[in-house]
C-alpha cells in the first residue's frame, strides 16, 4: 500500500525578539524526494486512468448497431472509492431482448491498483501493467431480473434539466463523477449523447443509483441460487 507522504515543516526564527523578522521555511531532503516522486507516480496514473476505464469497463459496447445506454462512475485521487459501470445490451433492431453487462474492480479501485502496480515496477510499461488489472463482470438477463425493463423505461420518462454555466464545471478528485453516454442512432438519424455528471442530486444520477440498487439486489439473488457468477477478466489477451 502507498504510504502518505507527510512533509516536515520546520520554522526556524534567526532573530527571536526582532521585531520584523520573517521564519525560514525548510523541507527535509528525504520529504522532498518523497513528494516529487509521489506527484510523478500521480501522473503517470493519471495519464493512463481515463483511456483504461474506456477500454476495460466501456459504457458503449460496439457490438449492435443503434441505440446504447451506458453509465460509469468513478473518483479519481480516492482510492477507497471501487470505480462502477453499467451497459444495456440491446437488441439488433428493437428493445425487445434487454441484457446488462455489470463491470466493477476487484477490491481496489483501478486508480489504486494503477498506482501500487507502478510503484512496485517503475520501468515497466502501461502495456505489462494493465494485464495485471483485476476487473469483474457479470451479464443480467431480463428474465430474471424484470427490474431491467422497468428502469430502462424510467429512463426515457427523465428530464434532463439544462443548467447554468457555472453549474457545468466538473472538479475531478473533489466529487465523484457520473459518466452517461447514450446512442440514440436511428436509420440515418443519428441522435447521441454524452454527459459527465457530479451532482449526486442531478435526475440522471438518482436513475443511475437505483438502477445499481436493483441490479445488486439481482445480483446478490443470482449468486445465491447459482444463476448468475461473477468473472473475472481475462487481461491477458488484450
Amino acid at each position: 500500500m502507498i504510504k502518505k507522504i507527510v512533509i516536515n515543516i520546520f520554522f526556524i526564527v534567526s532573530c527571536f525578539l526582532c521585531s520584523g523578522c520573517t521564519p525560514t521555511l525548510s523541507i527535509q531532503d528525504d520529504d522532498l524526494a518523497m513528494f516529487r516522486k509521489q506527484s510523478e507516480m500521480t501522473d503517470w496514473v493519471i495519464k493512463h486512468y481515463y483511456s483504461i476505464l474506456d477500454e476495460y469497463m466501456p459504457i458503449i459496447d460496439g457490438v449492435y448497431a443503434g441505440y446504447h445506454l451506458g453509465y460509469r462512475s468513478y473518483r479519481d485521487h480516492i482510492y477507497s472509492e471501487l470505480d462502477y459501470s453499467f451497459v444495456y445490451d440491446i437488441g439488433f433492431f428493437s428493445d425487445d431482448i434487454l441484457e446488462v453487462t455489470v463491470r466493477q474492480p476487484v477490491s481496489e479501485s483501478l486508480y489504486n491498483q494503477l498506482l501500487i502496480l507502478h510503484d512496485a515496477n517503475p520501468k515497466h510499461s502501461i502495456e505489462r501493467i494493465k494485464k495485471q488489472l483485476k476487473i469483474k463482470s457479470i451479464h443480467i438477463y431480463e428474465k430474471s431480473c424484470p427490474a431491467i425493463r422497468s428502469q430502462y423505461e424510467d429512463f426515457h420518462k427523465t428530464t434532463l434539466p439544462i443548467v447554468k454555466a457555472i453549474e457545468g464545471v466538473i472538479y475531478m478528485g473533489i466529487h465523484r463523477i457520473h459518466h452517461f453516454e447514450i446512442d440514440m442512432s436511428i436509420g440515418e438519424r443519428p441522435g447521441h449523447m454524452e454527459l459527465y455528471i457530479q451532482d449526486k442530486e442531478h435526475p440522471f444520477v438518482k436513475w443511475a443509483k437505483k438502477t445499481e440498487e436493483l441490479l445488486d439486489e439481482c445480483i446478490r439473488v443470482g449468486i445465491n441460487n447459482g444463476t448468475m457468477k461473477w468473472e473475472q477478466q481475462d487481461l491477458t489477451s488484450k
